[in-house]
């Protein structure tokens, strides 16, 4: 169809009319049809809708996304995103939870609550029967009440471990038991839950009773305090473990994340930001510190192994890195899923797909500071590397437990391991000097926040001084 540009000098209604949908490139987007004046009427639609969400969206904002991420709510990709802005407005982004959560996302006062359906692994079906319950017979009590109530109804073992890991039974932890502890003896409870809920349930069904049930806290009405006696034992999850498994239930952190326990020795290293990667401009060499996901290993035609993977920082984006064969061989053997790396390397791609293309990689936990601090993302990435920073404590020279903090500094040594060289020195006051001694070669530590709690707890005076690398 041939369509020309006419002037229009008048225009006069004459009702209503047939005519054809058209697709019209911009930004002429009216024409003519059969003789009449027609435009683009959706595109009024559209505007008026664009003005009702973004009122919603300024005055009532907890309401308005958990509209979207409920939308979106089997893309983790998109929730994370959006979780990201409520973070930037205020908006808290709560973990799931059986007495509060429904099937989608739900707003409150100032944070939104996440939907029981956007866990991994449940579907409708199986959160159905849980709302059904609770709407029934009341909020539930323990997870013996809730896999009593529910656990009939499809519930088994595999949506009831993601619960756990989720976080949806939080609200029933005593005070005075750590979120660590708590998930590990919930997770090593569901096999036991299951069991007595399904018995409980069989007994009822036949007119019997548990005779020992309330008297020991098992019965569902028996109260929260008092079942949670009977979890299993189980050794606590580090941190690292309950957000890995927390990212398997819902796609991304929610109580933390791997990184911050690195946040100021990222800041000190200068890396910038996946989020700001854009105005570093193509071809600049850059410097990130993230988690690795979706790591994946292929060969080239010639046979040589090479790796690609996606590096999420604490900025919450995400971008690809690419390790070509040579680098792969060479500096490989750090990269793997959920390892904690500080890469360097050189952006490519596009304004709207970025990727680094990476020569350096090395774990986050071991990676050096460079004493002065003049990297920027065009220039050498490495920096000052000829300068490291060691770590000396100060020890005091006698003392009745002497022994008992040398024992909590040499574990805390242990637990981070690094490049950077630790010394001992003590401090004899009534002589008037100091003794500096380094202890076996082989203990070298990383600089984080972690090491630097560790020490004032084990109650010693630890600084970082600037050490000449050859020295």
């Amino acid at each position: 169809m041939k369509v020309k540009k006419t002037k229009i000098v008048r225009v006069t209604p004459v009702g209503i009319e047939k005519t054809y949908n058209m697709t019209m490139r911009g930004p002429h987007h009216n024409y003519f049809v059969n003789g009449v004046l027609t435009a683009n009427s959706h595109s009024v639609a559209y505007a008026h809708v664009a003005y009702q969400t973004a009122y919603l969206k300024a005055q009532y904002p907890e309401h308005f996304y958990a509209a979207v991420m409920t939308y979106t709510a089997d893309d983790a990709t998109k929730i994370f995103k959006y979780g990201s802005e409520l973070r930037s407005q205020g908006i808290k982004l709560l973990p799931p939870d059986v007495n509060e959560s429904g099937s989608g996302f739900t707003p409150v006062e100032g944070a939104i609550r996440f939907g029981l359906a956007a866990i991994k692994g449940l579907g409708q079906s199986a959160v159905s029967p849980m709302i059904q319950a609770r709407t029934a017979e009341g909020r539930f009590s323990s997870i013996y009440d809730f896999a009593e109530r529910v656990g009939d109804k499809g519930v088994g073992k595999r949506v009831l471990e993601s619960l756990v890991c989720a976080g949806a039974f939080d609200s029933f932890k005593p005070e005075t038991e750590t979120l660590l502890q708590w998930r590990a003896s919930l997770h090593a409870t569901v096999d036991r839950a299951l069991e007595r809920g399904g018995r409980t349930r069989r007994e009822r069904d036949n007119g019997q009773g548990d005779m020992f049930g309330a008297a020991f806290g098992f019965a569902g009405d028996a109260g929260g305090e008092a079942s949670q006696v009977q979890l299993e034992f189980a050794a606590a999850w580090s941190h690292k473990e309950l957000l890995a498994n927390e990212k398997a239930a819902i796609g991304f952190y929610v109580s933390g994340h791997p990184l911050e326990d690195f946040r100021e020795k990222i800041e000190q290293l200068k890396c910038i930001r996946v989020a700001d990667l854009a105005s570093a401009g193509l071809e600049a060499r850059v410097r990130l510190a993230g988690v690795v996901s979706d790591f994946t290993v292929r060969n080239t035609k010639k046979g040589d192994k090479y790796a690609y993977f996606r590096l999420e920082d604490l900025s919450g984006g995400t971008v690809k890195c690419v390790l070509w064969p040579e680098a792969f061989k060479t500096k490989g053997k750090d990269a793997a899923n959920d390892a904690l790396l500080l890469v360097t390397g050189k952006l490519d791609g596009n304004e709207n797909s970025s990727t680094v293309v990476c020569d350096e990689i090395y774990s986050l936990e071991k990676a050096r500071i460079p004493a002065h601090n003049l990297w920027s993302p065009n220039r050498n990435a490495r920096g000052a590397s000829d300068v490291i920073r060691s770590l000396v404590i100060e020890l005091p020279a006698a003392g009745d437990d002497m022994r008992e903090r040398c024992e909590a500094v040499s574990e805390a040594l242990l637990a981070s391991p690094g490049d950077c060289e630790v010394f001992l020195e003590l401090h004899f006051r009534d002589e008037g000097f100091r003794v500096r001694a380094q202890p076996a070669r082989s203990i070298r530590v990383c600089q984080d926040q972690r090491l630097e709690d560790a020490l004032t707890a084990a109650g010693v005076t630890a600084s970082w001084v600037e050490m000449n690398a050859t020295n």
